[in-house]
């Protein structure tokens, strides 16, 4: 259910970025933090909206993902780069 929406994630993906390999790293670490995060939360807000709330709640992990610097994709990805180009 959640892979088959991985579509959807790397199209919300390209609001905040073009580069691809940002976006591949984004939308792997969404699906990660779906998979590992609360099973109940998840599946109360699967039963309370559907696959749209899913869908709902990966676009905020997103959005934090990009503009954000308190989130596991900063800590692994960004902010090692960051260092290295400056």
């Amino acid at each position: 259910m959640i892979g088959e929406q991985r579509d959807k994630f790397v199209q919300m993906c390209y609001l905040y970025s073009k580069d691809r390999n940002r976006i591949d790293d984004v939308t792997q670490q969404t699906m990660l933090a779906l998979f590992e995060m609360n099973q109940d939360v998840l599946k109360d807000i699967y039963h309370k909206d559907g696959i749209n709330g899913i869908i709902k709640y990966a676009a905020i992990i997103i959005r934090r993902s990009f503009c954000g610097t308190k989130n596991k994709y900063y800590y692994l990805y960004r902010r090692y780069y960051t260092l290295l180009d400056d």
